[in-house]
């Protein structure tokens, strides 16, 4: 049996695990948009962590002054160099597997062959549930929230995220989620999200039955056991909150969300373990309306957009917008009349374009993933920290193990990864726009 050759062979597992290894480490990062364009800024980076945290320092505030000053004029105060050293944790990351069984095979291509078919169809398995849970991740604001949703639910009915695609897309609701998954469901005694609280969970692993049309979700089991009408949605056992107890700690990286915040979103009260309320300076720039929906114009996106160029003192070339396709359709709507558009060659799947407003150019990026808001990133002060790219864990020598007490292998994969900013007035968001599409 082509298995049992495969549980025996060392050669086999040797080549299998070169295979492996070498064609997720080369690409992977094509599987995710923002990952495929930090790479090409040579901003994945291999880190040797000391202990359990990687630590760097962050300049906050300048000590140089400058003023008018005539002969024999005290010269312009200065101030007593400033910084803080952030730290984010290095044990960050995915881990996964994929399992053959001798049911699985039937499944398979016939004869000669048939395991090497099986692995194919895991593998894509494998691929379509890191796209999903790696997104979530990377966009998110490092807590593991999918959607949120504001009542009891029942298991017949439709589960309608509060923060949906239509204006406050923090959570963008069905886009981080997929059929057949398995989530947690939460919900916190105060109803605030950004607050440490008591976690309850009102139903655990329930199951994705369908996503639907309109932005909703049907879960396969009620959720309704706890007083709170707030619910938040996380994967199974992914946690709510890093609040440093239990299985509340997210164990995935930090996002693009918490790095453009200022504190007013969805992230906690530090970042990197920096203070904003010590460090003023240490704030995404950030346009929100409280979480009310608002038109888009050209005012607010300028504005928002010449705010986040000139705290560089320049129009930093580096900085991007990016967002999701159904906002873009609402700039294109509003500026095609005042800008003018440079669409450039793309790439199958993926769309960018620049757009040039008063002959300042802006770099426009798409991802399907990405929250319902203008993100601006720029990539100078982002670092993908890998401690390990994705690779099989192979602990006895083989990379297939044998499952205990059933009639089959599988495979165990690993995945150590985290994000940070070195300067996080680099960055910003414009936030709680409505759109009159909404997808899922």
């Amino acid at each position: 049996m082509t298995t049992r050759q495969m549980a025996t062979s060392g050669t086999a597992h040797t080549t299998l695990k070169r295979f492996y290894d070498n064609n997720f480490q080369r690409l992977y990062t094509e599987w995710f948009e923002l990952l495929d364009w930090l790479k090409g800024k040579g901003r994945i980076k291999n880190i040797t962590p000391e202990g359990e945290k990687i630590y760097f320092g962050v300049e906050y505030l300048g000590t140089s002054s400058v003023g008018p000053r005539g002969e024999m004029v005290s010269l312009p105060t200065a101030d007593v160099s400033k910084s803080v050293q952030g730290s984010v944790d290095y044990l960050k990351g995915f881990k996964g597997r994929m399992q053959i069984s001798a049911e699985s095979l039937k499944f398979a291509k016939k004869g000669k062959g048939a395991f090497t078919s099986a692995m194919q169809q895991e593998t894509r398995a494998m691929i379509a549930a890191l796209k999903s849970e790696g997104a979530a991740a990377l966009w998110g604001d490092g807590g593991g929230v999918l959607a949120k949703t504001t009542a009891q639910v029942s298991s017949s009915t439709a589960v309608v995220p509060v923060t949906s695609e239509i204006s406050t897309g923090y959570f963008p609701g069905t886009r981080w989620l997929r059929e057949a998954g398995r989530v947690d469901c939460w919900s916190e005694s105060g109803g605030d999200f950004t607050a440490d609280g008591s976690w309850t969970h009102t139903t655990d692993t329930d199951k994705i039955m369908a996503i639907n049309s309109d932005n909703s979700f049907t879960v396969g089991t009620a959720n309704d056991t706890a007083a709170a009408a707030d619910r938040y949605w996380s994967s199974k056992d992914g946690g709510i909150k890093d609040t440093g107890t239990g299985s509340n700690v997210f164990y995935g990286p930090q996002g693009m969300l918490a790095m453009v915040d200022d504190g007013t979103l969805a992230a906690a009260a530090s970042y990197c373990n920096i203070l904003e309320s010590t460090y003023h300076q240490w704030k995404g720039v950030v346009s929100d309306n409280a979480g009310t929906g608002r038109a888009l114009t050209i005012d607010k996106f300028y504005r928002h957009y010449l705010k986040m160029a000139r705290k560089a003192g320049k129009m930093d070339t580096g900085l991007t917008c990016w967002t999701n396709p159904d906002l873009h359709l609402e700039v294109v709507d509003l500026l095609e009349h005042f800008v003018q558009f440079k669409p450039r060659e793309l790439k199958g799947g993926f769309n960018d374009a620049d757009i040039s407003v008063h002959g300042h150019d802006i770099k426009f990026k798409l991802d399907f993933m990405a929250p319902g808001a203008f993100m601006f990133l720029n990539p100078k002060s982002i670092t993908v920290a890998e401690g390990v790219p994705i690779e099989v864990v192979d602990e006895d020598g083989r990379d297939m193990q044998r499952v205990a007490n059933y009639d089959a292998f599988e495979m165990r994969w690993r995945w150590i990864i985290n994000t940070y900013t070195t300067k996080r007035n680099d960055h910003g968001i414009l936030a709680d726009i409505n759109y009159t599409v909404s997808s899922v």
